[in-house]
């Protein structure tokens, strides 16, 4: 049987790149080098990345608004950028220029074909739009990620995703799509007790060779498939992203799925930065598309080990370049190298990205990673927001709202209609308009819930 399945698993992707090389001949191209580049040595990934930074500065500088004003202001021309010390130079970019400067950061170069939108509500709590480039490189990148965990784009993978409103494809539709791979997905919104059952039938009965989605979500499946004792098959591994993963949901998610978890590390600004390589250990910094920096208080770069504030300059996108960019996490940079002769430099773990979950009546639980997500369709209506659930299982959601939406109200309620309609309003749920929300230490813990275990 295991002889079958390989050959099966070899066919499907054969045929998977097969149709990639007819629909998008780009990405085969793109993929092939992506591999090959992981090899160069520390050094030659290096010298990429600066080429590649000084060729994004340049663009940003003469094409895009914002930036040619700011490095004007400074007195800054991109001859200035002469050893990779010089990029410490360039202003930090904050979420609240983004926001407030939306339209200045598009390349007056960017074409409409190339431009695709992203929402977010961010570790912070700050809802925020961006534009990606769809020339850029993310799915390349991401089958090169699955190969150092012994896994394709091909496989069969089961999904704890968040569905966005108004999207609800049927399953012949999704495998039509994705052929030869078929997707299983459960709705992060909705993982109630009927859903998590139905999705172990069809998981057990499908056996994906993949599961992959929120730390929260697949965390809550493993507790749910315990607590109810279900016999669950084990894919071939397990990948996780969107939160740190603590050691205890490692261990029992593990434990539950019979599979070694993988962690990646990404956002909905900048996808694709980081992931563990095959000795599940360090992440390895995927630097030949993205820089990555750990500054301290002061802005001067972190010693290996030292934990500082992530700074992120995606090298890919030059419809609306995100340059030295402060995404509000914090890590570290891990000396050594990387295994099985990849060049990457090391990150540890991500810190400060922890989420908590809302629990319901029923027994079914909201994740945190879901609940950065409500007002991801009004970015622009407010300026930041916390979910708080209080212990008697009420919700309050804090907003400061933004001066520039003048349909604010109409928005707040559509996010509240929606968010009772996924509690099936087990509980109430309150808004309230704030001047600002507390923050703990410095970080924003956006998802607090009394009731959650600790």
């Amino acid at each position: 049987m295991d002889k079958d399945v390989t050959v099966i698993r070899g066919m499907k992707r054969a045929l998977f790149f097969c149709k990639i090389a007819v629909l998008n001949p780009r990405h085969i191209a793109t993929y092939r080098r992506l591999i090959r580049q992981q090899y160069w040595s520390r050094e030659r990934i290096a010298e990429l990345n600066w080429e590649k930074r000084k060729r994004l500065v340049a663009s940003a500088y003469e094409t895009v608004p914002y930036y040619r004003a700011l490095f004007k202001s400074i007195g800054f021309e991109p001859g200035d950028l002469a050893v990779p010390d010089d990029f410490l130079k360039l202003p930090l970019l904050t979420k609240e220029a983004i926001r407030g400067n939306f339209d200045e950061l598009i390349s007056s170069r960017a074409k409409p074909r190339h431009m695709a939108v992203s929402t977010t509500g961010g570790s912070t709590g700050v809802p925020l739009k961006v534009l990606h480039d769809r020339r850029a490189p993310i799915h390349p990148a991401m089958w090169r990620t699955m190969a150092w965990w012994g896994v394709s784009p091909a496989d069969d993978n089961a999904r704890v995703w968040r569905v966005p409103a108004g999207i609800r494809w049927s399953s012949w539709f999704q495998n039509l799509i994705w052929w030869p791979t078929r997707i299983l997905l459960l709705d992060a919104a909705l993982m109630t007790e009927d859903a998590m059952n139905g999705f172990f039938r069809r998981f057990n009965r499908q056996r994906p060779a993949v599961l992959y989605g929120y730390v929260g979500g697949i965390d809550h499946l493993a507790q749910f498939a315990e607590e109810h004792a279900l016999d669950v098959m084990s894919p071939r591994m397990v990948w996780v992203t969107s939160a740190p993963i603590s050691a205890v949901q490692r261990e029992r998610i593990e434990r539950v799925f019979g599979a070694p978890v993988y962690d990646e590390y990404g956002s909905c600004e900048i996808m694709r930065l980081a992931a563990q390589g095959s000795a599940r250990e360090a992440l390895l910094m995927l630097e030949d598309i993205r820089h990555i920096e750990f500054l301290d208080g002061e802005g001067r770069p972190c010693a290996d080990g030292q934990m500082g504030d992530i700074v992120v300059t995606d090298l890919e996108n030059y419809v609306f370049p995100l340059i030295r960019y402060v995404n509000g996490d914090r890590g570290h940079s891990v000396a050594g190298d990387a295994e099985d002769g990849i060049g990457f430099p090391l990150m540890g773990p991500v810190k400060g990205r922890v989420s908590e979950a809302v629990s319901l009546p029923d027994g079914s639980l909201l994740t945190g990673e879901y609940l950065t997500t409500i007002f991801d369709e009004f970015p622009d209506c407010v300026k930041g927001f916390q979910v708080h659930q209080q212990a008697d299982g009420s919700i309050d959601v804090i907003y400061i709202p933004s001066g520039d939406s003048s349909a604010l109200e109409e928005n707040v309620r559509v996010v509240q209609s929606r968010l009772l309609e996924v509690m099936a309003s087990q509980v109430p749920v309150r808004f309230t308009a704030v001047d600002s929300i507390p923050h703990d230490r410095g970080k924003l813990r956006f998802v607090i819930s009394d009731l959650a275990s600790r």
